[in-house]
């Protein structure tokens, strides 16, 4: 062995170079095993493929659940609705129906007559269950005082129609604010009423309330309203799929039913995961069409137009693409062996991955196919796969650590994306090695044999061998002849280096200004029932407030001191600077004081421990206590002069404009709990179920950016090894680092936020990204000559190789743009982002860069070393290949 010492050449570019060596004779004796027993690669390929796939079909478990998938795990607010849950109980599943005029104001006798029509069809619904179970509304809704609880527009009347009838100003009743709820309280109902249209909404995103009332401060017209109907959460051990099934009646009814002048649009309890399901089922069926394209597209680039099919590479082509498919639900399956819960997002691997695999296949199939024809075909198939080896393993490894590192994140959606992209990505690079190049070592001995492509038992009629191969395509001649040399020029290259460092520079401009916010309508599909909900109610309810709950736990209530330490709590929430939580809408403390204050009792407020729980129970049996009954938990419920031993306190937070807000509306309240004489025995905790989904605000920036660079440093790690030299390491990885920022300013363009779906994208990208950029650099590095020399060289060499393996990962995502969801259109925008700005960085900008700065070539020494690891000097297996004959075919091949 000769040591970087002896050779006189530096350990980093010694070490780039034996391992380089190193994988190429791994890669050519593989090629060389394989070329003479092709049913090794299939035998391989069936018991992973045949031992993995059962996985994803009889074990994975599909989460849709998005306060599971979209959340983090970790999160405080989980922690907190695990408490309440426990406590208090999941106590409703709201079937919510929003209810608009097509014309006008809803609020007139006909459209009123008509909701009224509607809510008796609901009430009155009852559905036979899969088990033979009779399911109707009434044995389903939650009670209070033995009657149905529902909230709506029609509680203005109190769902009495007679009393709507004899109503001379309608617009007036529903301008009231002192109207009496389901729960006998005094409530604000605007949260019930279409008061805010997206005219009444002003620049900085807040809502005009009076926008449609008149002087007098009456409404003078109301476009929508709503009526929400709280069902039972369950009914023992299977209890939830049976209210399920009631939904599904609820929501039928609502699709079938008709009113004049009138739109109908309904959302039940599990309408949110079933929206997600049914988006990604429906748009996973455009795979089919990118695997027939993409097939096509790769039989023609592989093979040459033959009318005798024997030159053509159809199957190849297929087995191509079928090792990508198989490689990916074999991931699933794996992943599901491990006990990975599998996401819907996750289908979208097939496209992604199809453009990785595809890419690979290329590089395989025509590093076989430069190699000198009058090689014999072993030989040429041996150092084919020798030579491809370095590239495929880099930008695989590159890929593989990014999702890796995308794997650590919090947030389980991108963890699971991440880990199933990672092990497809594994499992592609063994399919292509073993299936793929396996049938190519028996489609070389085909086509010796003059055997039509398919069908292989037909031989074509007798034609002329070609002697040796087209070293030049035409598209290498137009990059020798004019690309290169314009690129040559020093008034181009300046032209360049602005234009990229001007793209640079708006996309860390559009990164701070880019917004962090996720809308759940980018999971539905935008034809479905969902979809036109969450629309008209993003569109007419802006005014709906979030509710948020101040829990005390076991404290002792009888103390004076800690019922004002309560109220002090309160106190500081509502007049904080600035003030997130409004005015409490349920407070029992303070209900329970003013009760002792009317009552006429002498009692000190608050009262004394002796007389508290006396106190107590005579108020919640009294009208104005009785609706506190929810907000405490006894240790006798039905004794409500029993011991406290948890309660809470309702408020609704102030209108908040934008994602910082609404994080502060999570983080300040939170503060001053924690700073409480509670929080010392974890007995405070403030919550909202809006909390779950701003959880994932909190932290995403600092994940992406984490990860970003993270992934930006493994890339440099592991190109260095492959590229030889660290000047070029850090250039790649500055280029696909430039890339990720231009990819931020596209996202603004295309109005995408920073939300679960772009980080995964954004982590991807730096993945992919390195395929542009590092086999151009790892072609300049391995050129001789002057800096343009060399550029123009590599170029010629990989340029038309790296566009044709951005133009099929292109073709792969293709379709993903004719998707009904959300979900894949962001996909479709950002890796198309992702493959324009990967090949411009890395055909025009990088080896201008190269050619300015990069390494200078590489000493005698070092090029001595190359030449050293050049597997086509490689003698091993000379006996083999001069003893080959040269009339072996596929009918011998066995």
């Amino acid at each position: 062995a000769v040591s970087y010492s002896a050779m006189g050449v530096p350990w980093y570019l010694y070490i780039g170079v034996k391992v380089n060596q190193g994988i190429q004779k791994v890669f050519h004796a593989w090629g060389h095993a394989l070329y003479a027993r092709p049913w090794i690669g299939f035998i391989i390929f069936a018991v992973l493929a045949l031992g993995l796939l059962p996985g994803y079909f009889f074990l994975n478990v599909e989460i849709s659940a998005v306060d599971k998938i979209w959340i983090p795990q970790t999160s405080r607010a989980l922690d907190e609705r695990t408490y309440v849950d426990d406590k208090f109980g999941r106590t409703f599943r709201f079937e919510t129906v929003i209810i608009k005029a097509d014309s006008g104001n809803v609020i007139t006798q006909p459209h009123l007559s008509s909701i009224f029509r509607m809510h008796e069809a609901i009430i009155g619904l009852s559905v036979t269950t899969t088990s033979g179970k009779s399911l109707s509304y009434e044995d389903s809704c939650i009670r209070l005082a033995g009657e149905c609880l529902h909230r709506g527009v029609l509680g203005y009347w109190q769902y009495n129609e007679t009393t709507m009838s004899a109503d001379t100003d309608l617009l007036a009743t529903i301008s009231r604010t002192d109207v009496l709820d389901d729960f006998y309280q005094v409530n604000d109902w605007r949260e019930l009423l279409g008061t805010c249209p997206s005219a009444a909404v002003n620049s900085d995103g807040l809502c005009n309330p009076n926008y449609l009332k008149g002087s007098d401060g009456n409404y003078v017209s109301m476009p929508a309203a709503t009526i929400q109907y709280m069902m039972k959460v369950d009914f023992g051990t299977d209890g939830e799929p049976e209210i399920e099934e009631w939904e599904e009646g609820f929501i039928q009814l609502m699709k079938s039913s008709e009113y004049t002048g009138l739109t109908i649009y309904q959302r039940a309890e599990k309408s949110q995961f079933e929206a997600i399901d049914d988006a990604v089922a429906a748009d996973t069926k455009l795979v089919y069409f990118a695997a027939v394209l993409i097939t096509i597209y790769t039989a023609l680039l592989l093979g040459d137009l033959d009318m005798q099919f024997v030159y053509t590479k159809i199957l190849l082509a297929v087995l191509g693409v079928g090792g990508v498919f198989a490689a990916v639900y074999a991931a699933y399956g794996l992943a599901a062996y491990v006990q990975v819960e599998f996401v819907s997002v996750n289908k979208i691997l097939v496209f992604l991955i199809l453009g990785v695999g595809i890419d690979d296949v290329f590089i395989l199939a025509n590093e076989v196919s430069a190699t000198p024809l009058d090689w014999t075909p072993r030989k040429r198939f041996a150092i084919g796969l020798a030579h491809a080896g370095p590239s495929i393993s880099m930008t695989s490894i590159t890929n593989v650590v990014a999702f890796c590192v995308g794997a650590s994140t919090q947030l389980f959606a991108i963890r699971s994306f991440c880990i199933n992209a990672a092990i497809a990505i594994t499992l592609d690079f063994i399919f292509q090695l073993t299936l793929f190049c396996g049938y190519m070592a028996y489609d070389l001995r085909r086509q010796k044999a003059n055997r039509r492509d398919i069908c292989m038992c037909s031989k074509a009629g007798s034609r002329k061998s070609p002697k040796k191969n087209k070293h030049e395509s035409f598209g290498q001649k137009v990059v020798r002849q004019y690309y290169a040399k314009a690129l040559e020029k020093i008034w181009v290259k300046i032209i360049i280096i602005i234009i990229f460092f001007a793209m640079f520079g708006v996309g860390i401009w559009q990164a701070l200004n880019i917004k962090q916010e996720f809308s759940q309508t980018t999971l539905f599909l935008t034809e479905s029932y969902q979809y036109d909900y969450a629309t008209i109610d993003e569109a007419y309810f802006a005014y709906r407030p979030f509710p948020v709950e101040l829990f005390i736990k076991t404290v002792d209530y009888t103390s004076a001191t800690v019922q004002n330490q309560i109220l002090e709590v309160v106190r500081e929430l509502q007049t904080a600077n600035p003030t997130y939580v409004g005015e409490a809408t349920s407070n029992w403390l303070e209900a329970f004081h003013d009760y002792i204050r009317s009552s006429g009792n002498t009692t000190a407020v608050p009262p004394a421990s002796g007389d508290f729980y006396n106190l107590l129970e005579s108020f919640l049996n009294s009208a104005q206590g009785f609706a506190y009954r929810s907000s405490l938990v006894q240790s006798n419920p039905t004794d409500y002069g029993s011991t406290i031993l948890d309660s809470k306190i309702s408020f609704n937070l102030v209108k908040l404009n934008d994602t910082d807000e609404k994080v502060s509306a999570m983080t300040e309240p939170r503060a001053i709990v924690d700073a409480s004489p509670f929080a010392e025995d974890d007995n405070i905790e403030i919550y909202s179920w809006a909390y779950i989904y701003w959880e994932q605000f909190k932290i995403i920036i600092n994940e992406a950016v984490t990860n970003l660079i993270v992934v930006l440093a493994a890339v440099f790690v592991f190109t260095l090894v492959f590229l030889i030299n660290p000047v070029t390491a850090l250039i790649v990885t500055v280029v696909v680092g430039m890339i990720d920022v231009d990819i931020l300013a596209v996202m603004v363009f295309w109005d995408l936020n920073i939300d679960s779906v772009t980080v995964i994208n954004l982590v991807m990208a730096i993945g992919f990204a390195v395929d542009y950029s590092a086999h151009i650099a790892h072609s300049f590095m391995v050129k001789t000559g002057t800096r343009n020399e060399r550029m123009a060289a590599s170029l010629h060499d990989m340029g038309i190789s790296v566009l044709l393996g951005g133009i099929s990962t292109f073709l792969s995502i293709f379709f993903l743009a004719f998707g009904a969801s959300g979900t894949f259109r962001t996909f479709f925008k950002m890796f198309f982002a992702c493959i324009l700005l990967g090949l411009l960085h890395g055909l025009v900008f990088l080896p201008v860069v190269l050619s300015l700065i990069g390494p200078p070539s590489l000493p005698d020494s070092a090029m001595e070393l190359l030449r050293m690891g050049d597997v086509s000097e490689l003698d091993d297996f000379k006996d083999d290949y001069e003893s080959e004959s040269e009339s072996e075919s596929v009918d011998d091949s066995a």
